[in-house]
């Protein structure tokens, strides 16, 4: 069994401000939906924990263009 991770953060405009109510999508490579959630008054969001592998990371929000970037979780840690 992979280990898994847990994904949070804050969406943020190019000027800085947080962004509510934006739906935050991570799909994996075949496009299926792995997890969803949308962030909070301030931005922020959360979502369980899902397993290594690549995934596509999606954050949208009405009346703005959709940001899609390709991610990779890996349990590899780095002590440095």
């Amino acid at each position: 069994f992979g280990q898994n991770k847990c994904f949070k953060g804050t969406v943020k405009d190019a000027n800085g401000a947080v962004i509510a109510d934006a739906v935050i999508l991570i799909k994996n490579v075949k496009g299926k939906i792995v997890e969803k959630t949308t962030s909070n008054s301030e931005g922020e969001f959360s979502l369980d924990c899902f397993e290594d592998g690549e995934y596509f990371l999606t954050i949208s929000k009405e009346g703005m263009s959709p940001i899609e970037k390709k991610i990779t979780l890996s349990r590899e840690l780095n002590n440095e």
